[in-house]
């Protein structure tokens, strides 16, 4: 009797390990690196809703290889963090596959981790050119290099916006600023090179630290070397910092163009008010006019909009855009050309990935060059308009004209 009770406790438990196992099988499980604490986590909680609306249809569709698709999260509000996470993901996790990561800082530590790991990453934000420059086999960059968006700024501001001034670029006067981390650095140095290019003078190049709690002094420069227009980058409570210090210092421009990140946040707007208005932002596609996608991207477009909406109650941001566009590729188009996670299958599937502009939902394309860079990523220019970001250009995705140039003196 003992005996047989013994047995059939045995066979119940190996069922329920079974079962367990079964159950995990079906479970297609990513890592998800992200600084959902820290100075960074607003944008990274943009970011983090388009991905997860968009592993939220991919489920509901019938999964990516037939099985249901888990993000494993992990915080890292640091590049130490990053790292460590990274480190936990591999060796206790057991993930081949991580998606990551918002901050360059961060970006720049945890795809170095993975790569010395041989595990696939997939930067769906982080723009420092230095992330796809280091000849990593397993890192791949969806979003466009931070230089693009300075050399946009620069050539929106040597055609639109001089044409606007009625000058030409030889005859206006630029100060370009920056937080001094690789992201606003790489995005300066772009915009300083291109702007020289185009015939501007510039009259000030100068960084600070993110976290520094008074900008008054480079104001102070600022209003000294009487630009014509400012090219600025920054994380959003630095950029709020500068906004409200040029307003209460007096600080007058003709145009001032911001290089993404906190620039196009709805917590930015909110926290300057009115004086939002007129400012340029140049980063990756926010909101757009979906009648310049493609009809399957315009109607996918539509329903991840409709969710987010219902989630967050406002519209999509850049970040949210650029999240739902980089999970939805890698679970919709690169695991499944992969048929697994192994990282390099997965390597040679985001290689071979051809997909053509205007067919993502943001009006992107996507295909790799060897280095890692999607060289079908693009930037908009975007203008604060009633509180609202418009897109200005280019035309095809533009959902409104620029307006405002030059700003209101103050």
């Amino acid at each position: 009797m003992i005996r047989l009770l013994v047995a059939a406790v045995l066979a119940m438990s190996l069922a329920l390990v079974s079962d367990g196992t079964a159950q995990q099988t079906q479970e297609l499980r990513i890592g998800l690196v992200l600084p959902f604490t820290g100075p960074a986590a607003l944008l990274a909680d943009e970011g983090f809703a388009g991905a997860d609306i968009a592993r939220e249809i991919i489920n509901e569709r019938g999964g990516t290889l037939g099985r249901k698709v888990v993000f494993v999260k992990a915080d890292a509000p640091d590049p130490a963090s990053g790292v460590n996470e990274v480190e936990r993901l591999i060796n206790r996790e057991k993930l081949t596959a991580i998606l990551g990561s918002y901050a360059s800082s961060i970006s720049l530590a945890t795809t170095q981790a993975a790569e010395k790991n041989g595990v696939f990453y997939w930067e769906s934000w982080a723009a420092a050119d230095t992330v796809t420059e280091r000849g990593f086999k397993y890192t791949f960059r969806v979003t466009p290099k931070v230089s693009f968006f300075g050399i946009s700024a620069a050539d929106y501001a040597a055609t639109a916006i001089a044409k606007a001034l009625g000058a030409s670029p030889k005859a206006l006067k630029v100060a370009i600023v920056h937080e001094d981390s690789a992201f606003g650095t790489g995005g300066a140095n772009a915009a300083e090179k291109k702007a020289k290019e185009h015939g501007f003078t510039v009259v000030l190049k100068e960084s600070y630290r993110q976290t520094t709690a008074d900008l008054s002094p480079l104001i102070i420069k600022l209003k000294n070397a009487q630009p014509d227009i400012v090219i600025a980058s920054g994380y959003v409570n630095d950029a709020i910092l500068t906004r409200r210090q040029a307003k209460e210092l007096g600080l007058s421009v003709k145009a001032w163009i911001g290089l993404g990140a906190g620039y196009g946040l709805p917590d930015f707007a909110k926290a300057i008010g009115d004086d939002v208005n007129g400012l340029f932002n140049t980063e990756s596609p926010g909101a757009i006019n979906v009648e310049g996608l493609a009809p399957e991207a315009a109607t996918l477009y539509k329903e991840f909009r409709a969710r987010f909406v219902k989630r967050k109650d406002r519209e999509p941001t850049t970040n949210s855009n650029v999240g739902f566009v980089g999970a939805w590729t890698l679970m919709k188009h690169v695991i499944p050309a992969a048929g697994s996670l192994e990282p390099d299958k997965l390597r040679a599937a985001a290689l071979n990935l051809d997909l053509p502009d205007n067919s993502l939902v943001n009006g992107w394309g996507m295909k790799f060059n060897e280095e890692g860079t999607n060289v079908r990523a693009r930037t908009t220019m975007m203008q604060w308009q009633g509180g609202k970001l418009v897109t200005v250009f280019p035309e095809n995705l533009s959902t409104g004209k620029p307006t405002m140039v030059p700003l209101p003196r103050r």
